[in-house]
């Protein structure tokens, strides 16, 4: 028996670490499906495991989404800010907490680096759609890139020895978020310019 945290229902087979849902070998919807809770674990708290009935029902209001697939290719949706916010909050206390599990991890004195000095390095160890408009035209959804990025973002941290606490990731993942979406409109809008003067109305 292995009933669902929300409904009760025994066909339960997604299950919930932090702010990701994994779908497990049982899941009819989402088996090798990785999803992201946007409100981290504020949706589901506590719950361990939930039904694909339930899971879909936190997919159409908007609290969590498909980013990863087991098999290696990506959802072609779009996601929105917060979603990238979350991914990259998630993979970065990842990083974070393995660095630390090998004894590595911030702790040179000094002043604190700034944000900007951190995504600079971060840009160099890692390709940052945040940073570049150079994606495939069309593409609508960096949820792999994002993984990499947060684990870039940690390692060009602690070269620089930054103190990484959660508020700091919280902040850097939002501004990734954001910044993702704002390249991807400001390219959609280049773009619909170009076809408009290269197809202007006969009006």
């Amino acid at each position: 028996m292995c009933p669902c945290g929300v409904c009760g229902d025994v066909d339960a087979w997604v299950y919930r670490s932090g702010a990701v849902l994994h779908g497990g070998y049982g899941s009819t919807r989402y088996d090798t499906t990785h999803l992201i809770l946007t409100d981290g674990e504020g949706a589901l708290p506590g719950l361990e495991r939930i039904c694909d009935t339930c899971v879909a029902g936190l997919e159409e209001d908007g609290k969590a989404y498909p980013y990863l697939m087991g098999f290696g290719e990506k959802p072609k949706a779009a996601i929105p800010p917060a979603a990238y916010a979350a991914i990259f909050a998630h993979h970065a206390r990842i990083t974070l907490e393995a660095l630390r599990r090998h004894g590595a991890g911030p702790g040179r004195a000094g002043s604190e680096p700034p944000l900007d000095r951190i995504e600079a390095l971060r840009a160099d160890l890692e390709h940052d759609p945040s940073r570049t408009r150079s994606f495939r035209v069309g593409q609508l959804n960096f949820a792999p890139e994002t993984i990499r990025v947060a684990r870039a973002h940690v390692l060009a941290s602690v070269a620089l020895g930054a103190n990484l606490d959660g508020g700091r990731i919280d902040d850097a993942a939002r501004r990734y978020g954001e910044a993702i979406v704002e390249n991807v409109s400001l390219l959609e809008g280049l773009l619909d310019d170009l076809v408009a003067q290269d197809h202007p109305s006969d009006g």
